[in-house]
């Protein structure tokens, strides 16, 4: 994850480091992510359980991300029998077998159109078009 948790932590100045800097202070995952616009495996991160209270910050600036009370989200209970009739296979796949898309695969990989990425099982924003480009 790209996000460290730590209390009052924030700037506003751009950061600017060599990629040696970055690689020797980031972990290889905050560096795949922040660097090289990778993603964590669905379910994968280590804040994925997380319950205890405080601010997300970004472990490249400090940046304030979101609180720990704006990450909780009601978990959706259906039998795997609706899972699997409400979703797509691939769909299926990636949220309940954690399985991945093969990169640059997907029905979205040249989807330009503006508009907002949610989750296929609970609804939840994923991103904003401009993000992904």
């Amino acid at each position: 994850m790209s996000g460290a948790k730590t209390k009052n932590a924030k700037t506003t100045d751009k950061v600017v480091k060599t990629e040696a800097e970055w690689r020797k202070e980031l972990t290889p995952m905050q560096y795949a992510v922040l660097r090289e616009k990778a993603t964590e495996r669905p379910f994968s991160g280590e804040y994925e359980y997380e319950t205890r209270p405080g601010t997300y910050v970004c472990a490249g600036c400090g940046q304030t991300l979101f609180e720990s009370d704006a990450k909780t989200t009601p978990r959706v209970e259906k039998s795997e029998a609706e899972w699997r009739k409400e979703l797509t296979p691939m769909q299926y796949a990636v949220l309940r077998e954690k399985a991945t898309e093969r990169p640059f695969t997907g029905e979205y990989e040249h989807d330009h159109r503006a508009g907002t990425y949610v989750c296929a099982g609970c609804g939840q924003t994923l991103f904003e078009s401009d993000a992904k480009f």
